[in-house]
């Protein structure tokens, strides 16, 4: 069996081996390219579906002081009572 160091390369070996390095290299930028675009494609979309700040939930009026009184005064109104 012949070992490699005896194999003979013609100038289309070396060629291919060139190509195929090439290619490798190109598949290699072209993956981490996709990567890239995707992240960015993830950011921009992000962006633009972004969840509206809630704002938060009206505060619950102060109930009114009792002004006993007051209330005394339309009871007895609302009955015909003078006082």
């Amino acid at each position: 069996m012949p070992e490699d160091d005896d194999v003979v390369r013609t100038a289309q070996d070396l060629a291919i081996e060139e190509l195929r390095a090439e290619i490798a290299q190109m598949r290699a930028d072209h993956a981490e390219q996709v990567k890239e675009l995707q992240e960015a494609n993830r950011g921009l979309w992000a962006e633009a579906h972004r969840v509206p700040a809630q704002d938060p939930a009206p505060a619950e009026p102060e109930p009114r002081a009792w002004d006993h009184d007051r209330a005394l005064g339309a009871f007895n109104s609302a009955l015909g009572i003078k006082e």
